[in-house]
């Protein structure tokens, strides 16, 4: 009998992506095998098992082109206004929106914070499971977004 142990780091080795064209930016789906580590801010997290993250990421971003990515993919300084995680398996998260240990399954959603003092309008539709339908808009002041 064998183990095989595959692992990752920043979205990148034992990983893949998908990067699709959506309504007012683009869609990252990012999925990891084995024991993966993750240092990006609001991100932190040790997972052993596999992991699937949805990042909505507003505007045109000329560095991320759509397609498949066989060993994953960084976002580098890229901040999602949404993010979408769904683990199976062992997490360590030590990040903005959870600290803590979990076993098993475990979803998380959160958007990204706007400033008190900022006046934006934000549109944002959603859809995890099918993230090529979802839209999204930031638009300063109160402009029609």
């Amino acid at each position: 009998m064998s183990l095989v142990l595959s692992c990752g780091v920043n979205g990148l080795g034992a990983a893949d992506a998908e990067i699709v064209p959506i309504d007012g930016g683009k869609a990252v789906t990012s999925r990891s095998y084995g024991l993966h580590l993750n240092t990006e801010p609001g991100e932190a997290e040790i997972v052993l098992g596999y992991s699937r993250s949805v990042h909505l990421l507003p505007g045109e971003l000329s560095d991320l082109l759509p397609g498949q990515y066989p060993f994953g993919v960084w976002l580098g300084d890229a901040r999602p206004v949404a993010l979408f995680r769904r683990v199976v398996g062992l997490e360590i998260d030590f990040n903005d929106s959870m600290v803590g240990l979990s076993f098993g399954v475990t979803e998380q959603m959160s958007t990204a914070p706007v400033d008190a003092n900022a006046t934006i309008t934000r549109r944002l539709f959603f859809v995890p499971d099918h993230p090529d339908r979802s839209t999204v808009r930031m638009c300063e002041g109160t402009i029609e977004c």
